[in-house]
This record gives C-alpha cells, structure tokens and sequence, in this order.
C-alpha cells in the first residue's frame, strides 16, 4: 500500500539508537514522508503530543518508555492524545507482542502494532496496510450523518515546535 505524499508521521520512543534508526528508515522507505522524533528526555514527551495534536497522519509510540526517575506506558500516551481528540493512525511499536500485550495496546486506542523484531521492509508494509484502513474507516465514517463522526481525513496541520523541543525534523534536516 502506498503512502499519500508527504505523509506526517510523528515517532515517540527513548531510544536514541531506535530515534535515529526511525528518522533514517522511514523517510527511506516511504518517500516524501516527514518523520520527526522524540523521546530524548521526558520533557519530549509533552512536545511529542502538541505535535500529534497539530493533526499528524500517523504516531508511532514506543510501547516501555524509560526516563530517569519516570516510566511512561506508550499505551498511556496514545490513550491520551486519542482523549485530547488525535484521530491520525496510532501505532504502538514494542518488543512484547502477546496476545494479552495486543490487547492491551488495542484497548488503548492503538490500531496497529509493529513488533520490534519486523525487519524494516516488513514493518513499513505492515504501517502502509495499517494506514490503508485506517483511511477507509475514516472515509467510512464520514459518510454517517453530520455531528455523528468527525471527519479524520483533514488532519494536515502542521506547527512550528516550542524551543524546548529539539525533534529531528527528517525533511529539512534542522534540529
């Protein structure tokens, strides 16, 4: 499935060698993609979703997010910004996948799960096909009538980031 060009994708997780590795690979593999990440510190946390708040396409959340003297569940943080009224494609990105963990990440509001272990190729088609529905749903709800379901499809915005928030911009490659 492909990706519609410049498709936002905002990626949580506190992994320096796993931000780095999501803001090459993406960009990589699904051209014209605008990939920012967070994560560096937990005040990233908070910049990750006024970002998402802004009307990104997709977020990718680290599912065990580890700060000094603070753990961060990523299924609290997409719970969340779902709450605040997010209504891009969440994904929780973990290296547990059981059964019970996929429950947990889709009650939270997360409607795809990449496993850590997928190879990229594998993991940016699962993201493609997982993007994929989320648009029909979407497209499918907005047929209901008005004031029943929002419209997700509008969610293009994007902002400037706070000083304090230092995500890798992928596409002009400013800090």
């Amino acid at each position: 499935p492909g990706f519609p060009e410049s498709v936002s994708i905002v990626c949580l997780d506190d992994s320096a060698l796993a931000r780095k590795a999501l803001g090459a690979v993406l960009p990589s593999k699904i051209p014209g993609a605008n990939v920012q990440v967070f994560g560096a510190n937990v005040g990233e946390v908070e910049c990750f979703k006024r970002e998402a708040a802004q009307g990104c396409d997709i977020v990718i959340v680290d599912q065990n997010l580890s700060f000094p003297g603070t753990n961060t569940l990523g299924t609290d943080v997409v719970a969340g910004i779902i709450a605040a009224g997010y209504a891009g494609l969440a994904c929780i990105r973990s290296a547990n996948c059981t059964d019970s963990d996929r429950d947990l990440y889709l009650r939270s509001g997360a409607s795809c799960i990449l496993d850590k272990d997928m190879l990229w190729p594998e993991m940016v088609r699962a993201l493609g096909q997982a993007y994929a529905e989320h648009l029909a749903r979407a497209r499918s709800a907005s047929l209901a009538p008005p004031g029943i379901v929002e419209d997700a499809l509008t969610n293009t915005t994007v902002m400037s980031l706070a000083p304090e928030c230092h995500a890798l911009d992928v596409v002009s490659g400013a800090f």
